[in-house]
């Protein structure tokens, strides 16, 4: 895990979790984000008591690269939508991501944003609003459904599911360049009206016209899709930039 220098003075005021795209890792994307930015953008954040962090990915098999093992978030077999996701490897990120980062800094209830690039963007979304803890993420993606008639009180409830905690610190979400596939667990997620989130997380999707590698109609696509399911998403098409050319 790379993080940016602390906050310059004050009291620390939340935390940036900052999700790389495939084959990346943490420190080359915090460079690559400070050489496009001069420097800007994290002493900008600094100055207002904000931290940036970011993660690293474990090295997996990837399809997309023949099977040859990359820093990436989860596989995928194909680019596109239509391709199914892959639940096992965004559960482990999930859990990785969630252990190593997320619950510390919602046991220091610190405000926290989740954004991503390319593959990371795809990793925040499930980040911020995939809402199934551990023990009702099941292997075909689906949340099982909250027993509403449970004599437990919500505060033990919520002590058993670590995400709630973590989502009750998550403000706010951006990705850059970045989709859902049609079958993710978040649409069935928030087709389910009992989980349907208590405050809408706002969400900023932004992709470039010339992005040859990640159309801009899958995210369009997507932001439709969670708009449709009751969510709060904006969709910034940028006329005339890559995906490289949106970081900077």
């Amino acid at each position: 895990m790379s993080k940016s220098a602390e906050q310059k003075s004050g009291k620390q005021k939340g935390v940036l979790v900052f999700l790389h795209g495939s084959g990346d890792n943490g420190p080359n994307f915090q460079k690559w984000v400070y050489m496009a930015s001069k420097g800007k953008f994290e002493s900008t954040l600094a100055n207002n008591g904000i931290a940036v962090v970011y993660p690293s990915a474990k090295c997996i098999p990837y399809t997309l690269a023949a099977g040859m093992k990359m820093s990436v978030w989860h596989d995928r077999t194909g680019l596109g939508p239509k391709f199914p996701e892959d639940t096992e490897g965004i559960r482990n990120s999930l859990e990785s991501l969630d252990k190593n980062i997320l619950n510390p800094l919602a046991t220091k209830e610190l405000p926290v944003v989740v954004g991503g690039f390319s593959q990371g963007g795809h990793m925040a979304m499930h980040v911020a609003l995939n809402d199934c803890s551990n023990s009702n993420y099941n292997s075909s993606g689906s949340c099982s459904k909250k027993d509403n008639n449970s004599s437990t009180s919500s505060s033990k409830l919520e002590s058993g599911n670590p995400r709630k905690n973590i989502q009750s610190c998550i403000k706010g979400c951006f990705v850059m360049s970045s989709y859902l596939h049609d079958d993710s667990n978040i649409y069935k997620i928030f087709s389910n009206e009992n989980i349907l989130p208590e405050v809408k997380l706002p969400l900023l999707m932004t992709h470039g016209t010339r992005d040859r590698m990640i159309s801009s109609k899958w995210g369009e696509k997507t932001a439709k899709k969670l708009k449709d399911v009751g969510l709060d998403v904006r969709f910034k098409l940028i006329d005339g930039i890559t995906s490289i050319q949106l970081v900077e």
